[in-house]
């Protein structure tokens, strides 16, 4: 295989990783987000920093208590790599809207996430991941704003029609 050919295969992984670490994230999913972390990764998140196995659960447990729906949008993704090493660096746009009243009171942060990632026999995954936050916006819906919003955990695993979506890739029902 050529180096060209590998190079792509390689970014493809780490685009991979990044995309499910944020469908993980907003579904809920803790066995999802922790696939894409080795068992020894770490992160420095904005109100967390130790393994990010622990990150996941504890994480995943709150936002089902205290959010009522998440969205993790990333995008400009660079990726350097280096044999079974590499770095990135990916924007995020996370709006959250947590419980609080009827309404909500939605959060958003604008900023990026610091990964390094290594491949161990074979397989990439996060090795660390660190959240640059470079814009912070939290405040209530303005009362003439029309908000629609989940009524439950619909939109989480394994509810979220996206597990349904997958299980039919194998024969499963729609």
């Amino acid at each position: 295989m050529t180096d060209c050919l590998q190079a792509l295969y390689d970014r493809s992984d780490l685009l991979e990783l990044v995309n499910r670490y944020a469908r993980g994230l907003d579904r809920c999913d803790v066995d999802q987000l922790k696939a894409v972390f080795f068992e020894d990764a770490t992160v420095d998140m904005i109100s967390f920093s130790g393994h990010a196995h622990a990150f996941a659960e504890t994480t995943l447990a709150a936002l089902r208590v205290r959010a009522v729906t998440t969205s993790h949008l990333t995008s400009n993704c660079l990726f350097e790599i280096a044999g079974d090493r590499a770095t990135g660096e990916s924007c995020l746009i996370s709006i959250s809207v947590m419980k609080d009243g009827e309404a909500g009171k939605p959060a958003i942060h604008v900023g990026r996430y610091l990964d390094r990632f290594e491949r161990r026999n074979g397989e990439w995954k996060i090795a660390c991941r660190t959240i640059v936050i470079d814009l912070e916006v939290a405040a209530a819906f303005p009362a003439s704003t029309h908000v629609v919003m989940p009524k439950g955990d619909e939109q989480r695993h394994p509810d979220d029609g996206s597990y349904a979506l997958r299980s039919w890739l194998t024969g499963g029902q729609v």
